[in-house]
């Protein structure tokens, strides 16, 4: 019972951030969704083509060096989580409202073009031994050459361990953040964060760690 409602707690957590949440009488609500839609529907109806290209470029506040360092010390739940609006107000990491998740059934979709180098998100041939993962790469092309390419997203979900591997990204120009971070019984807590750039060759550059 426990490892079902742990999933369960982890699929609000990540794929539902964006809606709105609401205290009355101060009681916290935890219910900010129709129960009669599923979790993918409310995905599919988050984005709309004129939005998309935007969409794709994922949050900004991943490429805020602040904001990462404050996970670790605000997102700790002392050996048992439980994600409630408590919990929410005082954890950083809920403050990312771009829905990644959105990104699980994207393939091959152009992101944008800058400097003439063509940015695109593609799922990744590379396999997990995760019960349920997704795995995006970017793919970089200048005059419809492969550059260079890099893993930038992934959701990993490993249910006996009761724990999650994620990595977020924001890509702004031509610099490239990506965030490794992992959810358990512990909390949210960052693995790794980067920045990179793309110089004009279409190279990836590792620019800060």
């Amino acid at each position: 019972m426990k490892k079902v409602i742990f999933i369960l707690v982890m699929v609000v957590a990540l794929g539902l951030i964006s809606c709105k949440e609401t205290l009355s009488n101060k009681s916290e609500d935890t219910t900010c969704y129709n129960k009669k839609d599923t979790v993918s529907d409310m995905l599919k109806n988050t984005i709309s083509p004129k939005e998309k290209g935007i969409q794709l470029m994922g949050d900004s506040l991943i490429s805020d060096g602040n904001f990462i360092d404050k996970i670790n010390t605000t997102c700790v739940s002392g050996g048992d989580l439980e994600i409630s609006d408590s919990y929410k107000m005082k954890c950083e990491f809920f403050k990312i409202k771009f829905i990644y998740e959105n990104l699980n059934g994207i393939n091959n979709e152009v992101i944008q073009n800058f400097k003439n180098i063509n940015y695109s998100i593609k799922q990744s041939k590379e396999t997990s031994d995760a019960d349920d993962f997704v795995i995006k790469n970017l793919i970089l092309k200048k005059e419809g050459v492969l550059t260079d390419s890099i893993r930038m997203y992934s959701y990993e979900n490993y249910i006996e361990a009761l724990a999650q591997k994620n990595e977020y990204f924001y890509i702004k120009d031509n610099n490239l953040w990506i965030l490794k971070f992992n959810i358990d019984e512990d909390g949210v807590n960052v693995v790794d964060w980067h920045r990179f750039t793309v110089n004009d060759g279409g190279k990836i550059i590792l620019e800060e760690n």
